[in-house]
C-alpha cells in the first residue's frame, strides 16, 4: 500500500500480508487518513490485531484498518468460512475521501 499527497508527494508505502497468496481488492479512506482495506488472503499468518475471526482455511477475506500514518494497524481480522471466500470493495459509511 502506499499513500500519495495531492502533489504526488511519497507520504507512506507498506507491505500488508502474510507468507502466502495475498490481494487487496478495495480500499477506502475515512476523513482522518485511516485506510481500511479488503481483500483475499490464504496466509494463515497474515497479520492480525483484535481479531474478530481466526483463519478458516480455503481462502479467508481480511478486513484491515490502518493508522494515517501508516506505521500501525488499528484492526486487521479474518472473515470467512471453509469455503474460498472474496471481498472486492470497500465502502465507508458516512463521511469519506474521494478516492
Amino acid at each position: 500500500m502506499a499513500k500519495f499527497s495531492s502533489s504526488g508527494t511519497l507520504i507512506y508505502s507498506t507491505y500488508l500480508g502474510g507468507g502466502e497468496y495475498d490481494g487487496g481488492y478495495g480500499i477506502a479512506v475515512d476523513i482522518n487518513g485511516y485506510a481500511y482495506v479488503t481483500g483475499l488472503t490464504n496466509s494463515s499468518n497474515f497479520p492480525t490485531l483484535n481479531l474478530y475471526q481466526k483463519y478458516q482455511g480455503g481462502g479467508d477475506v481480511f478486513v484491515s484498518k490502518l493508522s494515517s500514518s501508516g506505521n500501525s494497524l488499528i484492526y486487521s481480522t479474518y472473515l470467512g468460512g471453509e469455503a474460498t471466500m472474496w471481498a472486492m470493495a470497500s465502502r465507508l459509511m458516512g463521511a469519506a475521501m474521494p478516492m
